[in-house]
């Protein structure tokens, strides 16, 4: 359902970037001189099946004329989702003054005929961002990143002698998909001998979070300060390997499939649920635990948590009437990269299946209706927007999503983004899944992927609002284990 494919890519750069590392002195030149020139090989698996490889490099250059290291990130995946077959390419470069200053940003994101670039550079103490999707183009100014060179280059500090088990160090990371800086925080959990490619090798485990990500990496680096393998998450590991065996790839077997959670038995008759209680083991990230009108989630003896879903009936005589009082409401009516509701495409369209209609829930309505019906269901690698969306006429839940939330915020209907899990009828489980929230006098899930107005009990929202928070449902995956409770 979710296309997870994108997210998973980048949730491993994520944290494969945690190869960018704060932390306390070291000599910087000593680092420097170490990494300068080398490229370093990874192969990606997804619950021990290789689906990508990624490769890490540091290299002198020059910013007009002044000494500067520029730091490239390349990942390539083969993963299949419902079916179709999800070729994806992400490329990263940062550059830093030879003195440590943050210079400059890009990246290109690249499924299909989908095409994302982000390219940053300091200017007058800003960064100067443009992001590019298709022939859409978006400039901004954001605050320079904290982010230095010494940050990029001192993991050695923790694998030194000096550094105690327990150690943390925080920093801050640039994140050029979703335009902001993260808060990182890395700790050196033990040190211990393995045996890698068949040698003893002396290694230090440091553990590699991004809280507002969800990202939780688990890394062992060798006595040089080079990582030879990552776990992140519960399904995803980066190996160190030669050139050639790290490009060595195959497709992998279904992400969607893979990723379900199964139960036994599964719900059925689905569209009609109104309510449902389930169980879930393996939830540890506690802002994942959305309460609202309409899910409410119970810590269990056990440790584990039940939520109780209870889908409220629209109220006719409390629906708002359009226009909205824009004054109440932010970024669900704001356009955005990705959400382009003030495009006069967008906003066409919206006007022509809206028409005359005040009801703010008759409005919703229509634009679920319409692009349920417009839109060809097929699995998508895109990092997508609205316009390219409704170019298209086609994609899988988080196309239909991201369509709808800039139909309705063009229509001056408050919406939002969301993601969970769902049933669907002759499945085996719950599958992760976007869908969109919209005010219609009261937040309403409403699901344009399966054409329903009112969204069954079985969407399970674990997270609502911006990209950073859509991706924190990754780290989920490969952990969730759920049985349906007795009413």
């Amino acid at each position: 359902m979710i296309r997870l494919s994108r997210r998973v890519a980048c949730f491993v750069v994520l944290a494969l970037s945690g190869l960018s590392l704060a932390a306390a002195e070291f000599d910087l030149e000593a680092a420097l001189r170490k990494n300068l020139g080398q490229r370093f090989w990874y192969g990606v698996y997804m619950s021990g099946q290789k689906c990508g490889y990624a490769f890490v490099e540091a290299a002198e250059t020059k910013v007009q004329d002044r000494a500067a290291v520029s730091v490239n990130l390349e990942m390539h995946m083969k993963i299949t989702t419902l079916g179709q077959r999800q070729d994806m390419r992400l490329t990263e470069n940062r550059t830093y003054l030879r003195t440590g200053e943050f210079h400059s940003v890009s990246s290109q994101f690249k499924a299909g005929t989908s095409n994302v670039e982000t390219s940053g550079t300091v200017q007058d103490g800003k960064l100067l961002v443009t992001v590019r999707t298709g022939a859409l183009e978006k400039t901004q100014e954001l605050p320079k990143p904290k982010s230095t060179l010494r940050d990029l280059l001192a993991v050695e500090s923790l694998i030194g002698p000096d550094a105690k088990i327990g150690e943390q160090v925080k920093f801050a990371e640039f994140e050029p998909m979703l335009l902001k800086e993260l808060d990182c925080v890395l700790t050196l959990k033990e040190r211990k001998a393995i045996v890698f490619n068949g040698v003893s090798t002396q290694v230090s485990v440091l553990r590699n979070t991004i809280p507002a990500m969800g990202v939780d990496a688990e890394m062992l680096v060798d006595e040089r300060g080079t990582m030879l393998e990552q776990t992140v998450g519960a399904m995803f590991v980066l190996r160190l390997e030669p050139e050639q065996v790290a490009k060595d790839i195959r497709y992998s077997t279904d992400l969607i499939r893979m990723g379900c959670v199964k139960l036994e038995p599964p719900p059925r008759q689905v569209p009609q649920l109104r309510t449902l209680r389930l169980q879930f083991w393996g939830i540890e990230d506690a802002s994942l635990l959305l309460n609202d009108g309409r899910q409410q989630w119970t810590k269990q003896p056990d440790g584990s948590q039940a939520v109780a879903v209870a889908v409220p009936p629209v109220d006719p005589a409390k629906v708002a009437k359009l226009p909205v009082d824009r004054a109440q409401f932010g970024a669900e009516l704001a356009p955005s990269v990705f959400v382009q509701s003030d495009d006069p495409r967008i906003r066409a369209l919206a006007a022509e299946i809206v028409g005359s209609e005040r009801d703010a829930y008759a409005a919703a309505r229509k634009i679920n209706r319409w692009v349920f019906k417009n839109l060809r269901k097929v699995g998508s690698a895109a990092l997508s927007n609205a316009v390219e969306t409704l170019a298209s006429r086609e994609g899988d839940c988080t196309e239909h999503t991201v369509l709808f939330v800039a139909l309705a915020r063009a229509a001056g209907l408050p919406a939002r983004e969301c993601a969970g899990l769902v049933a669907i009828e002759r499945g085996e489980g719950l599958y992760y899944h976007a869908w969109p929230e919209v005010w219609v006098g009261q937040w309403i899930a409403i699901d344009p992927t399966l054409g329903e107005d009112l969204a069954d009990a079985t969407h399970i929202k674990f997270s609502q609002g911006g990209a950073e928070q859509l991706f924190r449902i990754v780290a989920l995956f490969g952990r969730l284990k759920a049985k349906v409770l007795a009413d």
